[in-house]
């Protein structure tokens, strides 16, 4: 703004621009479907890419609140998997991770816990209830900016350690509000790209016009 004079204007991540059906086709070819056809075994997910014993803690908590079995998924980096398979220690990591199963997952859960801002935004574009602990090395400005949006600050939180002291973490999500305010973000997304385009056509006719 100070240096070239333009007013900078907030727009979705591009996540929360289509619709999550067309993820669809995607998580129907995943190694995780076809591993899970026809089990209806409710889950919890969760997405770590830094993991510390608290976060470990903190996963074993919400678990056993819920009585629910693991799905983990780390870091996509293939450089990282093994320092962080070991520092989470807990049976259930998957192997191999494929985004169609990174999808799969997320999608299927009943709830996510993660420290990631992605899997945040795909927990609320998938309508799941979910926990995100903020991540400084992955900039925190980003996590406050997400859960600023979309009125979700009290799902985002700084220390894995709260959760246990946070009952209400656990409680479901109303989406209605969430519903909402995607769909006004959304059409502010339409428009900025036709304003984008008018004004791309109106420098092309102008250099036209000179030539």
């Amino acid at each position: 703004r100070d240096t070239f004079g333009i007013v900078p204007e907030r727009v979705l991540d591009p996540v929360f621009a289509v619709d999550p059906k067309i993820f669809d086709d995607l998580m129907k070819t995943s190694r995780a479907a076809k591993e899970r056809e026809g089990k209806k075994e409710p889950f919890l997910c969760t997405y770590i890419l830094d993991p510390t014993e608290a976060k470990r803690e903190a996963l074993l908590y919400v678990a056993g609140e819920k009585n629910l079995p693991m799905v983990h998924m780390l870091d996509g980096y293939t450089e990282n998997f093994e320092a962080n398979k070991k520092a989470l220690d807990l049976d259930g990591i998957v192997e191999d991770l494929k985004v169609e199963d990174w999808l799969y997952y997320i999608s299927h859960c009943d709830f996510l816990i993660t420290d990631s801002c992605h899997g945040a935004s795909f927990a609320i574009l998938f309508g799941k209830p979910f926990i995100c602990i903020g991540n400084a090395s992955r900039g925190l400005p980003r996590f406050e900016s997400l859960a600023g949006l979309f009125h979700l600050e009290k799902r985002f939180i700084y220390d894995a350690e709260e959760i246990e002291k946070r009952p209400d973490l656990l409680e479901p999500i109303d989406y209605r509000e969430i519903h909402e305010i995607l769909k006004e973000k959304e059409q502010a997304v339409v428009n900025a790209d036709l304003e984008s385009a008018r004004k791309a056509q109106a420098r092309q006719n102008s250099v036209e016009a000179e030539l």
